[in-house]
């Protein structure tokens, strides 16, 4: 039967913590800890049924006027980093989440309370994160949160669904108020570890129309019809990152200078065994192999053929397609740098690949890890910016890199070694995707130098907000240049703004001035570090865990779509909507619509 008195769903709406991942409890418990040491003594039960599904400020209100406690600026952080160290030893999935996510035939997001990052966190250990990728809403994002309705009203109308036509899925009397206050249909959940007997009448009296212990009994009461996937009854259910991590057979496919980078990643972070590194060039194979001590081979079928459980692809930006689909649909885990390809339809093939084969797929998006772009991300996701309003990204190389460090850059060009970089950056702090791009760019230093491709690209790109970032990169900058790279950030919003520049803290005066590229090997203490080497070594955890990654394939397909709309801007100097590029993207599953 369906609901009575309203339309079939469109859309359904989850609250994340205590609907998707079970971490009601053990974030209340952490809480009634930390609230401990300032003096405050509230047990964790009572925490449950008083600050379950609300934000920090309105949970700072509370203390103040019911306990007459003015809980210090410094414990947000404290309840923030303990609950995330909670979090990667206890966290579980609530069971049947992920076979009821992965089987809805309708649209669906999560709106939460929480702060992005741990929301993030949270879905990413417990499997769920691709499956919500992109449509992941936090309170943060919107004036006020739950009991308001402002969280929910925001989810749907970026969905493209009038409140009458979603469910929302809630556990909290907070949520459950905001739900109804929104004018959408609520659906009490009562399947978590913090849930008491008369948690269902509690939810009831908020304003729950139906409640349900177990996710699947929504498929009959919204008439809704399980979607059925190929490979759906061999998956397992996700867990946690916590159980014991088999060191992870991986292979390296390319031994040019990025594919060393692997393999020195590899090769000093014990959960990974660099097994064999793949090239077609058989020197260059053979002289890596020995280097890091593995085995080589210039046939990608042999390795594909082994029993190497992730590949890492680290060819030349032109050359991604082939290795990654053939490895995907050898049902490997395919760890690819970016861009992802450097074709929308090349990217489609790899994304239909991970459909078929099953593995995990991410774009090695390295900059996500350095720390000054991890700074930045922290703050966007504090909701202290406001909305994004404006902003400018650069990143340029020295002429060194497409006249002596690179052989085949005339096969690329700062729009694909570069720019993917500052558009995934841009598109990951903000939390929104691309609608429009108007670019212009010029030729001739490096063509008079025999290489045939762009100088410099300028690119213009308005956001589903109607933010408008300018993004550039250049190719040209002169050797006498102090760092290889030259690279700026600055964002606007409504209540702040940042400005980052890479310019390293150690400056060096020799037969010039200089400061050091800070992607340059750097091995103390047995271990290669750098901010580089992180994603390698995340994918290698996520696969072993059992964990779906950051950086998705999803991300890698519009990074590569906006730079195509870049140069189909400048080819045919117009502004070019990202519709036109990206096309059909529904038989990939990916439930986004570009607008």
């Amino acid at each position: 039967m369906s609901l009575p008195h309203f339309p079939p769903a469109k859309l359904i709406i989850f609250d994340c913590d205590g609907v998707l991942i079970d971490s009601e409890f053990l974030g209340c418990k952490v809480v009634s800890e930390a609230l401990a040491t300032i003096g405050c003594h509230i047990p964790a039960e009572e925490v449950v049924r008083r600050f379950t599904g609300i934000s920090f400020v309105e949970m700072c209100r509370i203390l103040r006027a019911d306990y007459g406690v003015n809980p210090p600026a410094e414990l947000e952080n404290i309840i923030k980093n303990n609950v995330e160290a909670a979090f990667h030893t206890e966290l579980k999935i609530i069971k049947g989440a992920a076979n009821f996510v992965s089987s809805l035939g309708i649209p669906y997001c999560v709106a939460s309370s929480s702060a992005p990052a741990k929301l993030r966190l949270g879905l990413a250990i417990t499997g769920l994160l691709e499956a919500f990728e992109p449509n992941i809403f936090s309170a943060t994002m919107v004036p006020q949160g739950k009991p308001a309705p402002d969280i929910f009203l925001h989810a749907a109308e970026k969905m493209g669904v009038a409140p009458c036509d979603a469910v929302v899925v809630e556990d909290s009397v907070a949520g459950v108020t905001a739900g109804v206050r929104a004018g959408m249909r609520v659906i009490g959940f009562v399947g978590g570890s913090h849930c008491g007997p008369d948690h269902a009448a509690i939810l009831e009296q908020a304003g729950a129309q139906l409640v349900v212990s177990d996710l699947a009994e929504m498929f009959s009461l919204l008439d809704l019809t399980p979607r059925v996937t190929n490979n759906q009854k061999s998956k397992p259910e996700p867990t946690s990152m916590s159980k014991t991590l088999k060191p992870v057979k991986v292979a390296v496919v390319g031994a040019g200078i990025w594919g060393a980078n692997h393999a020195l990643a590899l090769t000093s972070y014990a959960p990974a065994e660099l097994s064999v590194i793949c090239d077609l060039d058989e020197s260059r194979a053979k002289a890596a192999a020995e280097r890091f001590g593995c085995r080589w081979s210039t046939n990608l079928d042999e390795v594909l053929a082994s029993d190497v459980e992730v590949v890492t692809i680290a060819t030349p930006d032109h050359l991604h397609r082939d290795p990654a689909v053939a490895a995907l649909h050898a049902g490997k885990h395919v760890l690819i740098e970016k861009p992802i390809a450097t074709t929308v339809s090349d990217a489609k093939a790899i994304l239909e690949a991970e459909k078929k084969g099953g593995g995990m797929l991410m774009v090695d998006f390295h900059a996500r890890w350095h720390p000054l772009f991890m700074g930045a991300k922290s703050y966007a996701e504090s909701g202290k910016l406001g909305k994004s309003v404006m902003g400018y990204a650069r990143l340029s190389d020295t002429i060194w890199v497409p006249t002596k460090m690179l052989g085949w850059g005339a096969r690329s060009g700062p729009e694909w070694f570069l720019m993917p970089h500052m558009m995934d950056i841009v598109r990951w702090l903000i939390q929104e995707e691309p609608r429009e791009v108007y670019a212009k760019g010029s030729r001739g230093v490096l063509k008079d130098r025999g290489i045939d491709c762009f100088d410099t690209i300028q690119s213009m790109i308005t956001f589903e907000n109607d933010a408008v970032f300018t993004l550039e990169s250049s190719w040209i900058l002169p050797e006498s240049y102090s760092n290889v790279v030259d690279q700026r950030l600055t964002l606007y919003g409504t209540e702040g703004g940042l400005d980052l520049r890479n310019e390293p803290n150690l400056w060096v005066y020799t037969d010039k001035f200089h400061t050091p590229f800070s992607s340059e090997t750097l091995t103390r203490y047995g271990k290669a570090w750098g901010f580089q080497y992180e994603p390698i070594r995340y994918f290698v955890d996520c696969v072993a865990a059992g964990t779906r990654p950051e950086a998705t394939g999803f991300d890698g397909l519009v990074v590569t779509a906006m730079i195509e709309a870049t140069l189909t801007s400048i080819a045919e100097n117009r502004p070019v909507m990202m519709d036109e590029i990206l096309g059909d993207i529904s038989q990939l599953g990916l439930r986004k619509k570009f607008t």
